[in-house]
């Protein structure tokens, strides 16, 4: 069994700042998308909100 560890906390309006067992990354969250920046690039995610469905682009550097 594998055990999974994140916590989000905000910094100001849609600003937080994640946390997990690996990495520390930031988010902006707004009504139809999120951009995170990390240890692993910056990702965009564009969803419908209550239908589950999301599209993810990541740019790696």
């Amino acid at each position: 069994m594998f055990w999974r560890f994140q916590k989000s906390f905000r910094i100001k309006g849609r600003l937080f700042l994640n946390l997990s067992k690996r990495s520390i990354s930031l988010s902006y969250k707004g009504r139809l998308f999120r951009i995170t920046w990390g240890k692993y690039g910056l990702r965009f995610t564009k969803g419908l909100r209550g239908t589950g469905l999301s599209v993810t682009e990541i740019l790696k550097f």
